[in-house]
């Protein structure tokens, strides 16, 4: 019976390992493919110039803060390329200085 129980054991851990394995691969082609799908927003221009937003310096309200960190949400490239893959249409508007 221990010697069964050794075996399985041994069995489990080979195929845990394996499983592992697999696992960081597919992560890193995720990340892969995460990365050339962002690679078209990459060194998208500021929107400050072109809608001639002025930077908020203090937020005194917070009620819908979103309307009121929209100037701040643009300024960031982060925030743009999420602006661009989730909402592109609404994305071409704010670009074209029609949001």
């Amino acid at each position: 019976m221990h010697r069964l129980l050794r075996l399985v054991r041994r069995r489990v851990g080979r195929v845990q390992r394996e499983v592992e394995a697999e696992a960081r691969l597919a992560e890193a082609e995720v990340r892969q493919v995460g990365a050339r799908l962002l690679e078209p927003f990459e060194g998208l221009t500021l929107f400050d110039a072109v809608l001639g937003i002025a930077p908020i310096s203090t937020q005194y309200y917070g009620h819908g803060a979103f309307m009121g960190a929209a100037p701040a949400l643009l300024a960031d490239a982060k925030w743009r390329r999420i602006l661009a893959v989730l909402m592109p249409d609404v994305f071409a508007d704010v670009r074209q200085g029609r949001g």
